[in-house]
């Protein structure tokens, strides 16, 4: 039985930290706002405080015709940016020219695949015709994608520096790697392509490659700047380690591929939590970068004939419940530290909770996002937690979970993380994509979050028709929290741990497979490990 008193504490504590649920900006049925990887800029504060949300628009059950919708939270004013070339599109990626205009970075075909069944067909940067207007143009055109072809590029990023250089990167079709480019007249003319994390064997005479060794396919980037010419691209491959690409001329040149995690080639393994789809970093005050990803635990040794190796996809026990997935941060400062741990599932879960995040193979602890707190160096991270308690069932037998958004601080560069705020306490809601402002304004987070009243992503029709989604911004100030300490909170367990105040799914009871378990938690020294 787990240890009462100390979840009646957490839930005094998260009740004190509450919020209301935030203002519903609008509405659409383009229930998604990213694709496959880390999340675009979609929420953005330029240096007056005017708030700018972004999302994929489309009032249309079905999804079609997409187009981006901007709204300025400060003015009540929305923008629309449709495509010139006829396909719609989606994904935004908000930033504001050194002119003063707002740019914008869409993906053309909305979103692709999961609307049309096609993908897409090349990347747009637009920019605002006149400062405060709202009315965009078309100012570049990226149709070039080396390692597949145009049709192949999915997402796009962009980052401005304080010099006006415009830095670009996008993902170079499914699991090909990324382009990188940048401009310093503006964006009418860009650098030829820097083919970032190509993991083939292909040749390409007139770009320059960095390669990479990943397992399966390169999927996630978090792409960040310090503004001083330090340029950073980290990907994350889904099961392998964490590659991350430096270029310390402001991208005129690049540092081969270094492995920040070294965890080994082995895929699998019981005793790390491998990185998953979905990752995010952000540079702080004195010009360290900081990255955060979901994590995943495989399988465990003496379990390896029974759960096929990626969780998510094995037919009996895709989720093993003694192995949680987890948040980790890096840094060059302070290495690898834990964020927070999943404080799900509670039980071996069997193929019936395959999709249980909406996503096959989602990690249960997700879609990390990153902020800084410029005025006190302090880290504020958010992210969605699922379970296997909440949630309904669809037609076809698959559970969906409503996902719940957390928030916790770091005051330490990284090293120790406060108790998880779920800062909205809404059960029968589920809430999804979140995303932070990358700074706080005079100490608040703010953020962007879809919500419904049904779990799960509704693009894809699970439970009921698409009726549309909520698209929510919230704006709170940061809060004190204790250090979480995360370990065994089961005193009848053998590794209880007194002083742990959040389970992390390690307790070792004697009615379970004890002879595996204690030889793992002897291999260990008894310790958690990332």
């Amino acid at each position: 039985m787990r240890n009462m008193k100390s979840i009646i504490l957490l839930s005094f504590i998260s009740s004190l930290f509450s919020q209301p649920p935030g203002e519903i900006i609008d509405q659409t049925t383009i229930d998604i706002a990213n694709y496959w990887n880390s999340s675009t800029n979609q929420i953005f504060i330029d240096e007056a405080d005017n708030v700018f949300i972004g999302y994929s628009f489309s009032n249309e059950s079905s999804g079609s015709n997409p187009q981006v919708k901007i709204k300025n939270i400060s003015t009540d004013q929305f923008y629309f940016i449709n495509d010139l070339n006829g396909f719609g599109c989606g994904l935004p990626d908000i930033r504001k020219h050194s002119w003063g205009n707002l740019l914008v970075t869409t993906t053309s075909g909305g979103l692709p695949y999961i609307i049309t069944d096609d993908w897409a067909n090349g990347v747009s940067l637009n920019i605002e015709s006149v400062p405060g207007e709202g009315i965009f143009e078309e100012l570049f055109w990226f149709d070039e994608a080396p390692a597949s072809e145009p049709e192949f590029a999915l997402t796009g990023w962009t980052i401005i520096d304080p010099s006006g250089r415009i830095h670009s990167l996008i993902y170079d079709g499914w699991g090909y790697g990324f382009v990188y480019k940048y401009s310093d007249d503006g964006g009418f003319v860009f650098s030829q392509g820097t083919i970032i994390a190509y993991n083939g064997e292909e040749e390409f005479m007139n770009h320059e490659v960095m390669e990479g060794s990943f397992f399966d396919q390169p999927f996630g980037a978090a792409f960040n700047s310090d503004g001083n010419g330090h340029v950073t691209i980290a990907v994350t491959d889904q099961g392998g380690n964490i590659s991350l690409y430096e270029s310390f001329s402001s991208g005129e040149t690049w540092e081969e591929g270094r492995n920040i995690t070294d965890y080994g080639e082995d895929f699998g393994g019981d005793s790390l939590a491998r990185p998953d789809r979905f990752i995010d970093g952000i540079f702080d005050n004195e010009g360290n970068l900081h990255i955060v990803w979901e994590a995943t635990y495989w399988m465990d040794i003496w379990q390896e004939s029974e759960r096929h190796p990626w969780p998510g996809y094995g037919v009996e026990m895709p989720y093993p419940a003694d192995k949680r997935g987890r948040l980790i941060h890096w840094s060059e400062n302070t290495g690898l530290n834990l964020v927070a741990v999943s404080q799900y599932p509670l039980v071996d879960l069997t193929s019936v909770f395959g999709s249980i995040t909406g996503r096959d193979k989602g990690c249960m602890i997700s879609q990390p996002s990153i902020s800084i707190d410029e005025q006190s160096n302090d880290l504020i991270i958010g992210f969605t937690q699922y379970s296997e308690v909440n949630g309904e069932t669809t037609l076809d037998g698959d559970f969906l979970s409503f996902g719940e958004i957390y928030l916790t601080k770091s005051s330490d560069n990284g090293l120790s993380w406060t108790v998880p705020q779920n800062i909205f306490e809404s059960a029968e809601t589920d809430e999804r994509h979140l995303m932070l402002n990358e700074k706080l304004v005079n100490g608040e987070v703010h953020l962007l979050y879809f919500s419904d009243d049904i779990p799960g992503y509704n693009l894809f029709e699970e439970i009921t028709t698409n009726s549309g989604v909520d698209v929510i911004y919230h704006s709170m100030l940061s809060t004190e929290n204790n250090i979480a300490i995360y370990g065994c909170i089961d005193s009848d367990a053998i590794n209880y741990n007194s002083t742990a105040t959040i389970d992390d799914g390690s307790c070792i009871n004697f009615n379970t497979q004890i002879s595996g378990c204690l030889s793992q938690f002897i291999v260990s020294g008894g310790n958690m490990t990332l």
